[in-house]
């Protein structure tokens, strides 16, 4: 949806790119990270999720920007490459560390000098990235994180720019400049709620939320990262989130298969570990088998 209305834009002159090269980063971007899942999955002897590099592909391509050459292309190979392949070397308990995007931006920036451009910040496409991110916050249950963190955002960015303008004019100014903010919005409704590298727990994930927020700001005006800041934020929250508040994964072990009825079978597992739990939660649980669909 965003893809289609940035094309839209770029035809209509609302946009200072040309939707066929629109249109070719997309296809090479989820060419690369076919392609180089693929090869992962075949070396790792792992099971993949179709969608996540699809999802990969659209971030890197809205984020990077629309490639016109050689240099380009290098850079979005290498994201590519780098993000695929985080999703199984930088793994702990079966779940990747990073968020993929992220690491393969930053280390495109790193050895070749050029990552994010962030094009896809453009003030015409507030609206569908508004629009867009509300729908897929509200389906992944995220919307409150997303609140929290850009209302730290905002308000961190606006109290420094005061502080360090010594006025409070600027500091306003910085406040109701919404445009300037539009990086952000598309930063916290598609990446920063990446369900594997974010908490499971409500109360944690708004922690993280204004944990990234700050850090997001603070590597901007104390780090001099600004080019990198969102990037840079997110994979110091990854870190976090492992380090303190990471929910490890619980294997289920079948123990016991009775029929009780007939077409009623009864399964008992034994998990790998004491599960606690209140009543009334839900446990999202994965079955492999041979006929899987799209979404396992």
């Amino acid at each position: 949806m965003l893809t289609a209305f940035a094309i839209v834009l770029g035809g209509v002159g609302l946009m200072p790119y040309d939707p066929g090269q629109i249109v070719w980063t997309v296809f090479f971007a989820s060419i690369c990270c076919y392609l180089f899942n693929w090869f992962f999955v075949i070396l790792f002897h792992a099971k993949q999720n179709p969608e996540s590099r699809w999802i990969t592909a659209l971030i890197l391509a809205l984020v990077i920007g629309p490639i016109s050459g050689a240099q380009g292309a290098l850079v979005l190979f290498v994201a590519s490459f780098v993000a695929m392949g985080s999703k199984y070397v930088l793994a702990y308990e079966r779940r990747h560390i990073f968020n993929p995007a992220a690491i393969g931006i930053i280390t495109a920036a790193f050895f070749l000098g050029q990552g994010a451009s962030w094009w896809i910040g453009n003030v015409y496409m507030i609206p569908m990235i508004v629009i867009g991110g509300l729908v897929i916050a509200y389906k992944i249950k995220r919307l409150m994180m997303v609140g929290v963190f850009v209302g730290v955002f905002i308000t961190a960015t606006a109290l420094l720019a005061g502080v360090s303008w010594a006025s409070f004019a600027v500091g306003w100014r910085t406040l109701i400049n919404v445009p300037a903010f539009t990086p952000a919005l598309f930063f916290a409704f598609v990446m920063l709620v990446e369900p594997l590298t974010s908490p499971q727990d409500n109360r944690l994930r708004y922690a993280y939320a204004s944990f990234v927020a700050t850090l997001g700001v603070g590597y901007g005006f104390f780090a001099g990262t600004a080019p990198y800041t969102l990037e840079l934020a997110l994979l110091s929250g990854n870190i976090f989130n492992r380090a303190f508040l990471f929910s490890p994964l619980i294997t289920l072990h079948l123990r016991k298969r009775e029929e009780v009825a007939k077409d009623v079978i009864s399964f008992l597992f034994e998990p790998s570990r004491p599960v606690s739990f209140l009543p009334g939660q839900f446990m999202q649980w994965e079955l492999p088998h041979r006929h899987a669909d799209s979404r396992g």
